[in-house]
């Protein structure tokens, strides 16, 4: 399964699409075949993720799915109460695993889709790097819909619309637990010192939530937050990747990437293209990939699984407006593309022997 024949059908969807995503650069074509595309690599890196099991976790997605859910409706002791709860509707529906995969995977991109196609010139390049980096999300996992959230939060937050974003952050929280502090990164990276009311409110809003949920439910979430702490704090490897000085060296490099690539959004001069909703998300980029190195290096390797939440930032992140076929331009900007189809194909290759 690791060959790289394996490998090659992902290079090849990588290379094609940041072909499209030069294409559009130039204006080859406009804006509506442009969102036209993205829709529809949406929907099939849907079905392609409903048709065929993919990644690492989908064994124990679907044994749960059509186990516990199944028989006895739906468990707040192993997944989050909200993604639990999904799962259990599209299972008492009688909706096969692959359905319920492909409508989590269509949400996911179409969320993520909405907010590019509101604040970038190029969503093509946005989705080619968020293939690059999660292969898509054809092997699924729910912290790829709580990330999803997260980016709609910011994007509210940049619309003004502070109380739908707060509640866009808690229900990412209630797909998966992590998305709690990458809405935290979130407020305090778009509000700055400033920051302090919005979190107060959200706790505030948050205790107020806990009160009026029943005793049963909430005993469930006070213990499950418990046990994971305890699970992170003592976790030694990220999914029996290798020993404990690799992973950490694997992790810090991987967040020290994304910083070098997020301070190079920054530090390109303004331009009218470039919107400060991106300079921001390459501010979200560089605060969430420090603090998850540090928890890295501190607590556990498995916080780099943070690195979901970085990467639809990143793709918001990227000037599209400078993935132009200039000379001065084609050093940097296809370097770049070329390090992320790399980046592809050695993610491919280690976890080929989990799709």
């Amino acid at each position: 399964m690791g060959s790289i024949a394996f490998v090659v059908p992902y290079i090849l969807v990588a290379t094609a699409l940041a072909a499209l995503a030069a294409l559009r650069a130039w204006e080859v074509f406009d804006a509506k075949v442009d969102l036209l595309l993205a829709v529809c690599l949406a929907f099939v890196a849907a079905i392609v993720a409903g048709a065929v099991d993919l990644g690492t976790d989908t064994l124990s997605y679907r044994q749960y799915y059509l186990g516990q859910l199944a028989a006895g409706g739906p468990q707040f002791n192993w997944w989050e109460p909200g993604f639990s709860t999904l799962a259990w509707l599209f299972a008492m529906l009688g909706a096969p695993y692959g359905a319920f995969v492909f409508a989590c995977v269509l949400v996911s991109h179409l969320i993520k889709l909405h907010v590019f196609n509101r604040l970038l010139f190029n969503r093509l390049l946005a989705f080619f790097i968020v293939f690059c980096l999660s292969v898509g999300e054809l092997g699924f996992v729910r912290q790829y819909l709580a990330a999803s959230l997260i980016l709609l939060a910011y994007y509210l937050l940049y619309r003004g619309k502070t109380g739908s974003a707060m509640l866009s952050i808690l229900l990412a929280v209630m797909f998966h637990k992590t998305a709690l502090m990458a809405g935290v990164v979130v407020m305090l990276v778009f509000y700055g010192v400033r920051s302090f009311t919005p979190l107060l409110i959200f706790a505030m809003s948050s205790a107020a939530i806990l009160l009026i949920v029943p005793g049963s439910l909430k005993q469930e979430i006070v213990t499950r937050v418990e046990f994971q702490v305890a699970s992170y704090a003592v976790q030694e490897f990220v999914q029996g990747l290798g020993s404990d000085r690799i992973s950490l060296f694997r992790n810090v490099a991987k967040f020290a990437a994304y910083l070098a690539f997020s301070f190079w959004m920054v530090l390109l001069p303004a331009t009218p293209k470039a919107e400060r909703a991106q300079r921001r998300s390459a501010g979200v980029v560089i605060v969430m990939s420090l603090m998850s190195v540090a928890l890295v290096a501190v607590v556990s390797p498995v916080f780099a699984r943070m690195s979901t939440f970085v990467f639809p930032f990143l793709a918001l992140c990227v000037r599209g407006e400078r993935f132009r076929p200039y000379a001065s331009q084609f050093a940097g900007q296809y370097a770049a593309s070329l390090l992320l189809i790399l980046n592809l194909a050695v993610s491919i290759y280690s976890l080929a022997g989990y799709f």
